[in-house]
């Protein structure tokens, strides 16, 4: 086994870990996407909004799992649920301009 399959393993553990933990993988993204958007809603930076979902998050993590879910996992895991969600937004808008040049 080398070392990506590794990483992949306690990757997939992890996130397997958080899905049973939260009950479905649609109320993991939810509860990233709300804390998402209520830091969106601060006059944050960037690095403090996401300081302030991953410490939101973290404090849901019971505390017998805390050493697996770290704020460096839970972090990557609102990173890439916020990447998803602004390429989603980007698709969305460039639609829109697209039907309004239409016109």
């Amino acid at each position: 086994m080398d070392w990506l399959e590794i990483v992949l393993s306690v990757i997939v553990f992890i996130v397997g870990g958080l899905v049973a933990y939260f009950g479905t993988k649609s109320s993991i993204t939810s509860m990233v996407s709300y804390l998402i958007a209520q830091a969106e809603k601060t006059a944050l930076s960037g690095s403090e909004k996401m300081q302030m979902v991953v410490s939101e998050l973290y404090k849901k993590v019971p505390a017998m799992l805390r050493q697996l879910f770290t704020p460096e996992i839970l972090q990557k895991l609102a990173q890439t649920i916020f990447d998803c969600m602004k390429e989603y937004a980007l698709a969305w808008a460039e639609k829109q301009d697209e039907k309004t040049d239409e016109k």
